[in-house]
């Protein structure tokens, strides 16, 4: 069961039909469709196709040999990427266009490392900071670009059939966060009713693939550098949308 066709295929429904009332509801008739398209994903994807066991085999070993590292990472929290995007669900998901499977763009981790290894790194070794040697040689400037590919992350066969999941957020005071510049209405209030917006979030094993353009020997020292970059800024600062609420957290799989 393809997810992001599930979600988008019938983008413009109309108003009678319950996908329209789905969409403009943010209680219980949109929290009943995501449960419903969590039941068809995880039945799709029990047992895993073989096409995708091979297909993911594939993706991972045609890296080039030697100029490569390879590792497994697991989401201790669940996560979002792409939330902030255009969505008729307010709430974006990253998903697959042709497998339907959450994954973890390539450029998602490369901006995320790019900003742990500004950020904290520089405060350590100045050319880490960016414009500096290291950090143009990992990530690029402006007028080159790295040596450090960053490859998008597929789930694990043995995860990818339970790497969708439900959520929910509650924000509170909708009235007084939305309301356009220059008006003023009561401040808000603790007995303020939250809005219960229901969406979809993403969570499992992923296999990161990082590959590097240098020589061989030149090649391994960035590629392990890059791949500590990597862990640690999964480990530290997370990756994603809600990160400050705990979302988008991953660990080094066993």
């Amino acid at each position: 069961m393809n997810a992001f066709w599930a979600l988008t295929k019938n983008s413009c429904p109309s108003e009678s039909s319950s996908l329209y009332q789905a969409v403009r509801s943010k209680g219980n008739e949109r929290r009943q469709l995501f449960k419903n398209i969590l039941r068809d994903y995880a039945r799709g994807w029990s047992p895993v196709p073989d096409w995708y066991k091979k297909r993911f085999s594939d993706y991972y070993s045609a890296l080039p040999e030697g100029h490569h590292e390879q590792f497994t990472v697991e989401s201790i929290s669940p996560f979002v990427i792409g939330m902030g995007q255009s969505s008729i669900w307010e709430t974006h998901l990253t998903l697959h266009k042709i497998y339907g499977v959450p994954y973890i763009p390539g450029s998602a981790l490369k901006g995320a490392s790019a900003h742990y290894c500004h950020r904290y790194l520089g405060n350590e070794e100045v050319e880490f900071r960016e414009g500096g040697a290291y950090y143009n040689v990992l990530f690029g400037s402006k007028e080159r670009a790295g040596c450090i590919r960053f490859h998008d992350a597929l789930p694990t066969p043995d995860t990818v059939g339970t790497a969708l999941c439900l959520d929910v957020m509650t924000p509170h005071h909708p009235t007084y966060n939305q309301l356009p510049t220059g008006q003023t209405v009561q401040a808000p209030r603790d007995d303020d009713s939250p809005d219960i917006i229901h969406f979809l979030a993403a969570k499992g094993n992923y296999r990161v693939a990082l590959t590097c353009d240098a020589g061989q020997e030149e090649a391994l020292e960035w590629l392990a550098i890059a791949k500590e970059i990597v862990v640690q800024t999964l480990q530290q600062e997370s990756i994603g949308g809600k990160t400050n609420a705990g979302y988008g957290t991953f660990r080094l799989a066993k």
